[in-house]
């Protein structure tokens, strides 16, 4: 294993930024459904919650309902979530049953009529955490007891099937590979009692069984994020107590790793979408900062006062995480923001207020005939003009007028036609 250092580029993106009502931040997890639908799960007032993101024309809201109400205990400091391949949403948390002593673990989903249905996968476990296969089936790790089991449960169509792993115990974190094959990093012990620094784990399941791998000396008193790329090489990020964060990953059969301190700090959020490693960490100053790396080059971005919670990728490649900012949960997306075409009264839209729009905007319609789009500025100046089809149903604009000339940062108007029907929009443009 070599450790070695790249170049940085500091660059400015666009993000999104917006509230979630009531969410808190006590281990909320964040995960993208196959229709690009963002959904969280949570724990709040000794209840286990669910939301997701509805958007409905120019504006979105977000949907919460109840999973779990029954007593879960006065500290859940772990709860896990995933969306599965048919977008069935899976939510993994422990309970206290004999506080402070005992915690057992669930499974929370939906069933084909929209009902939740709660299964005890433990009944002495603690710090699950969860994903799906390509069945749509979900894995979940976790400690089963105070005194050091590794465990892996993972539902096989009929029941649930459990198995002690002969790694050692810690906070873990599980990422399916495509080939449905489990893969967890390992970081501090559950319990401080122990005091058990001084190594980061990684181990997968193969065909022969499960395999393990220790790193030393690392002081990590933490998660350990992980993530695999398509070519089910593994990548680790970890925090070494409140000093150095490093990034570890593996190729060609060989360890490499680098150390990233410098452009933020305790984070164990790794993301990788396609080839391209994707970092949320926190800053001195208080701020989310964003690292990904292409080319062998780490680029940078600060993209909103707090602190980071959670990341998740969408299947095309666009991030979508979860911060905490002097308490309140905000959700972000670096995911152009879309408009959908409506006939509607100008009048009555425009009632609905302003849009902020960052680029590049992604404009789609929902009708099957030819239809008009148009830019226009505040004077009514047409800036832009595209045609939408059936064949050719959205277009991606950059922020540029008819002569490929950028405009400014200003208030425009987004105009749908279709023969004698029109729509409108009304959005301020930042660049």
């Amino acid at each position: 294993m070599s450790i070695f250092y790249v170049i940085t580029l500091t660059i400015s993106s666009t993000w999104h930024f917006e509230p979630i009502p009531d969410a808190t931040n006590t281990r909320i997890a964040i995960d993208v459904d196959t229709s690009i639908t963002p959904c969280i799960g949570y724990w709040r007032n000794d209840t286990i919650y669910y939301a997701k993101r509805i958007t409905t024309g120019d504006s979105s809201i977000w949907l919460s309902e109840m999973v779990d109400t029954t007593p879960i205990g006065p500290f859940i400091w772990h709860t896990d979530f995933a969306v599965g391949k048919n977008s069935r949403p899976h939510i993994v948390y422990h309970k206290w049953y004999n506080y402070p002593h005992f915690t057992s673990i669930y499974h929370a989903t939906k069933d084909s009529t929209g009902n939740w249905n709660l299964t005890l996968i433990d009944s002495i476990g603690v710090g699950p955490d969860v994903d799906t296969d390509s069945m749509d089936y979900p894995h979940v790790v976790y400690n089963g007891s105070y005194g050091g089991i590794l465990r892996h449960a993972y539902w096989n169509g009929s029941t649930w099937i459990r198995e002690d792993i002969s790694g050692d115990y810690g906070h873990i974190t599980l990422k399916m590979d495509k080939l449905n094959n489990p893969h967890i990093s390992l970081g501090a012990p559950i319990t401080l009692k122990q005091n058990r620094s001084g190594w980061v784990g990684y181990g997968h399941k193969d065909s022969t069984g499960w395999q393990f791998e220790y790193f030393n000396p690392y002081d990590v008193r933490w998660a350990v994020g992980i993530d695999i790329d398509t070519m089910l090489n593994p990548h680790l990020l970890f925090d070494v107590y409140y000093d150095s964060i490093y990034y570890l990953f593996k190729t060609g059969g060989t360890w490499q790793c680098e150390e990233i301190s410098q452009y933020g700090f305790f984070s164990n959020l790794i993301a990788i979408s396609d080839t391209i490693v994707h970092l949320l960490g926190h800053t001195l100053a208080d701020s989310v900062r964003h690292i990904w790396k292409m080319n062998n080059v780490w680029l940078i971005e600060d993209i909103h006062k707090g602190a980071p919670l959670d990341l998740a990728v969408d299947k095309d490649g666009y991030l979508h995480c979860m911060i905490s900012d002097t308490g309140q949960m905000l959700y972000g997306t670096n995911r152009p923001q879309t408009f959908v075409s409506e006939y509607a009264s100008p009048i009555t839209r425009l009632k609905r207020g302003l849009t902020l729009c960052r680029l590049p905007l992604k404009i789609t319609h929902n009708a099957d005939k030819k239809e008009e789009v148009y830019i226009v500025d505040v004077t009514g100046r047409i800036v832009n003009e595209f045609y939408l089809t059936a064949n050719s149903p959205e277009i991606l604009w950059y922020g540029q007028d008819k002569y490929n000339r950028k405009v400014g940062t200003g208030i425009f108007f987004l105009v749908f036609r279709d023969k004698c029907k029109f729509s409108c929009r009304k959005f301020i443009l930042i660049r």
